[in-house]
């Protein structure tokens, strides 16, 4: 029984994390979700209680798979350079395996995230405390200025979310070019972000040289 339901729930999630992403939450209607699930209405409300619920759930999935590698990766015996090129690794890799979480998440964006509720809100600080301190282990270790986790996050989501919503498209698009363009690859792709986000925090002037800068003027 356990398992049945574990499977349906499973179910449910990735057809609704289908179904938003496709049309957004206001357009998403529950037994379209049922139907793609292949399971009738009232095992969605018997699993998330509202469609709401069920969108909500399907956020906190994502956010806590990766808050749990984050919190892993603090305790890891790794330089914080390597810390910081496996969270690149780590926030594409959660995206790639949930492939229709990326448009999902450019659509709650551009709402203003009004979808969230205080346990979803809670979820993103997490995430974003553990963030932190990997750049606090950085700091400590005299490898990177002080940035706050919240610009990092967003050097390596946006780009990240936006090159993985656009696809098949932009690859298509790509084809049809004169000559034609290759695509990125993933793995270009995260090897892009990890340059990116460590020269900001490496480079980042710290609040001593600032002071300094500003004295020699």
């Amino acid at each position: 029984m356990a398992r049945r339901h574990s499977d349906s729930r499973a179910r449910i999630l990735k057809a609704a994390t289908a179904e938003f992403a496709a049309l957004g939450y206001d357009a998403t209607r529950v037994d379209r979700i049922a139907r793609r699930a292949r399971l009738n209405k009232a095992m969605v409300y018997y699993h998330f209680g509202s469609k709401l619920g069920l969108y909500r759930a399907i956020l906190l999935d994502m956010l806590g798979a990766v808050s749990a590698r984050l919190d892993e990766l603090v305790t890891e015996p790794l330089p914080p350079v390597a810390k910081i090129r496996r969270v690149v690794e780590i926030y594409v890799e959660a995206a790639t395996e949930r492939p229709h979480i990326p448009p999902m998440v450019l659509r709650e964006a551009a709402n203003r995230g009004r979808q969230f509720d205080r346990e979803t809100v809670q979820a993103i600080a997490r995430l974003w405390r553990a963030l932190g301190a990997l750049i606090d282990q950085g700091v400590r270790a005299g490898a990177f200025a002080p940035i706050k986790p919240l610009v990092a996050h967003l050097m390596i989501v946006g780009p990240m979310m936006l090159f993985l919503a656009v696809e098949p498209g932009r690859s298509q698009l790509l084809e049809k070019a004169k000559p034609p363009i290759s695509a990125p690859t993933r793995d270009e792709l995260i090897g892009h972000l990890q340059n990116s986000v460590l020269a900001m925090l490496e480079a980042a002037p710290t609040r001593s040289a600032r002071r300094r800068g500003r004295d020699a003027t």
